[in-house]
């Protein structure tokens, strides 16, 4: 079979052409290659980043507020008040017929804590150092050791302002921590006693006719405004210090 001139140079040029046409073809661009890599991975890390946000945020806000902020009161609106009702006399109205000669004791004021008031801790507790200054000279040696630790307490009537008498066991709780208990829960039922707000005047006597140790208690000041413990500062002023 013969080849025609045109047919050659026809073939000829196509030869060329596809030549010219590898020259030209595209090749694989790198730059574009990253870019789809980086926003592969970037689709790959956002989650991690976004639950790494999530867990740094709950932390900032599961953290405790300061124990100050929280739990206590150190306003000198509270001290002030506090002070001035440290100026009042105790209220025990007839109970003062129940006193043998040597009177009460000197006072202890107390503010009521959530612990006072728990059902599962049923007893008043009494500051250490306050107790061993102002009510245990008024004990005979055999009373003392019956509050000892690890006895079973001494038998006390513990009277409300009203006259009503309650009995309960006077003892040292713990490391030598002395309270009011057997009988306490009810006084703060009778009484509808509250955490924080309620402050108790609490002082000790001998009955002038059975000669037992008893226990009046004023309860009837109740600051609605006072809804924390106080401070060590203001409890330092006002429960600490001398009447």
């Amino acid at each position: 079979m013969c080849t025609s001139t045109s047919d050659v140079e026809a073939a000829y040029i196509l030869f060329e052409l596809s030549k010219h046409y590898k020259k030209q073809s595209p090749k694989e661009n790198p730059i574009d290659h990253e870019v789809t890599l980086q926003a592969s991975e970037g689709h790959q890390i956002q989650p991690k980043k976004r639950k790494a946000d999530k867990n740094q945020y709950l932390n900032q806000t599961n953290q405790p507020m300061k124990k100050s902020a929280l739990e206590e009161d150190d306003s000198e609106e509270t001290l002030i008040k506090l002070l001035e009702w440290k100026k009042i006399k105790p209220d025990f109205g007839d109970i003062i017929i129940h006193v043998a000669n040597e009177g009460f004791s000197e006072p202890i004021r107390k503010q009521l804590r959530e612990s006072d008031i728990k059902n599962d801790q049923s007893r008043l507790m009494l500051g250490k150092t306050l107790v061993r200054t102002r009510m245990l000279p008024l004990l005979k040696d055999s009373e003392i050791s019956c509050i000892s630790r690890g006895t079973e307490g001494l038998d006390v009537s513990v009277y409300g302002q009203d006259g009503e008498v309650q009995g309960m066991k006077f003892k040292m709780w713990n490391v030598d921590t002395p309270v009011l208990t057997s009988g306490w829960k009810e006084f703060v039922a009778k009484y509808d006693l509250m955490k924080h707000c309620d402050f108790l005047i609490i002082s000790m006597f001998r009955h002038v006719e059975s000669g037992k140790i008893c226990f009046a208690i004023d309860s009837n000041t109740r600051f609605t405004s006072i809804k924390k413990p106080v401070s060590k500062r203001i409890s330092k002023a006002v429960f600490e210090n001398p009447n």
